[in-house]
């Protein structure tokens, strides 16, 4: 019975565990926003920097993993030791939190890609499409990060950052540099989550219109390329036929 549960552990379909690895990014996504409002009744005697500390990485580790997965649906080796590295992080900050529910889908997870590593051999490059899914990824998680963030630190701005709105409101100001400045950071905190958000936000925004507005310049040349070669071939057909010489 061992042998057999094992043989079936061992060949569970990849595509099936790379789903559950990024349902379960989502769910630590999910869990580390709900905590928000009961964060002072979680863990008690830890320190309120330890238990932000928690739920943040909770947060990255479940964003990494929903990018992740997709590398695990390719059968890439690297992403088949990276999930584990990320699944050991997500049953310890789960088990800190009392999150059973998560720390136990950890676990089982963490099973189902170990036991199928021989299936994860190719070191495959990313294809062109997942560039697109991975910028727009990136682009709502630090929306999602500076609008978490701005909460866990909002009774240290001026005036507080009391609920998502806000927070939200707040995250765009700064990450588009637009900064009308009727929310400022009152202390070191809150500068140094906000000197993150600009550092990092800045850049990301940047590089995604960078990356987008290199993608139409590409397609409209393309489009010219194609709108010439048709252009060439009609004025070839037009133009009659040089009379043979008797």
């Amino acid at each position: 019975m061992i042998l057999g549960l094992k043989h079936a552990i061992e060949n569970v379909n990849p595509t099936l565990v790379a789903i559950l690895v990024i349902l379960l990014g989502a769910s630590n996504i999910i869990v580390s926003i709900l905590i928000l409002p009961t964060r002072d009744l979680v863990l008690g005697v830890l320190t309120q920097n330890i238990i932000q500390f928690l739920v943040f990485s909770q947060l990255v580790v479940g964003w990494i993993m929903t990018l992740i997965g997709y590398g695990l649906y390719r059968k890439d080796r690297f992403a088949w030791q990276a999930t584990l590295i990320l699944l050991l992080v997500s049953i310890i900050l789960n088990g800190l939190q009392v999150n059973l529910f998560g720390m136990g889908f950890s676990i089982i997870i963490f099973v189902l890609v170990y036991s199928g590593g021989k299936k994860y051999m190719e070191h495959l490059p990313f294809f062109l499409d997942i560039k697109y899914v991975a910028l727009t990824w990136t682009i709502l998680f630090i929306i999602l990060y500076g609008t978490v963030g701005s909460l866990f630190y909002g009774s240290e701005f001026t005036p507080p950052i009391d609920n998502y709105i806000k927070a939200f409101y707040y995250t765009i100001t700064i990450i588009t540099t637009v900064g009308f400045g009727d929310i400022v950071p009152a202390s070191d905190m809150a500068r140094l989550f906000t000197t993150s958000l600009v550092l990092v936000g800045v850049a990301i925004f940047l590089s995604s219109t960078v990356i987008i507005a290199q993608s139409l310049i590409n397609q409209l040349e393309y489009l010219s390329t194609i709108t010439r070669k048709k252009g060439k071939t009609r004025k070839n057909k037009v133009l009659p036929k040089k009379a043979k010489k008797v």
